[in-house]
């Protein structure tokens, strides 16, 4: 496995893609929208499970939802579900 950290020159961008129910900004109760969050990572090899976590559990407080609202979802379902 790379150890990123040996390497400052790298810059590793995330994405997360999320399906989001009941939110005000997709309509409220019984509504589902798609977003999607990116962040650049300096030290990606400090990434765990609670930082993923953390990322659905922010996401949820953003849009006013319970967790159990929000769900990671792939891109291809994103572009599936944002494409006009």
């Amino acid at each position: 496995m790379i150890k990123f950290s040996d390497y400052p020159h790298i810059k590793v961008s995330l994405t997360f893609y999320f399906e989001v129910k009941n939110a005000e900004i997709y309509g409220g109760e019984g509504s589902i929208g798609y977003c999607s969050q990116s962040m650049d990572v300096g030290n990606i090899d400090g990434i765990s499970d609670k930082h993923i976590s953390d990322f659905a559990e922010g996401m949820a407080n953003f849009m006013g939802v319970s967790i159990d609202d929000v769900r990671f979802i792939t891109e291809a379902e994103y572009e599936e579900n944002t494409e006009d």
